[in-house]
């Protein structure tokens, strides 16, 4: 995608022998973290989402950043697509969808 918003943080995925993998989000823009790190915390025990190891507010000189889980599995491609998977996505969507929001648009401001 071609604009400001098309990607948001870059992402490292992080192995260490013998210990879970784990990924850091690094966010460059204030808002972008707090958007991220805001939805992560609030469908934690609603949806499957990530869990949050540990959050890097950010300060003059350094970029916000997620540290997280990192939930195992495949990128979806258009042959593993079945009326079942597509069950399972939409119910997650209904769900996100049910729940009460706060306000409409950008809420990053109530945020800070």
């Amino acid at each position: 995608m071609d604009h400001e918003d098309a990607v948001v943080a870059a992402v490292f995925k992080i192995s260490q022998p013998g210990r879970p993998n784990l990924i850091l989000k690094v966010c460059s823009r204030k808002e972008d973290f707090l958007r991220g790190s805001y939805f992560l915390s609030y469908f934690a025990n609603k949806i499957p989402v990530p869990k949050i190891i540990q959050l890097i507010e950010p300060e003059i000189g350094l970029d916000a950043a997620v540290l997280m889980e990192c939930v195992q599995g495949d990128l979806l491609k258009s042959e593993a697509i079945t009326k079942d998977l597509a069950q399972v996505v939409g119910s997650l969507l209904a769900s996100i969808h049910l729940e009460h929001a706060e306000g409409c648009g950008d809420l990053t401001d109530r945020l800070v």
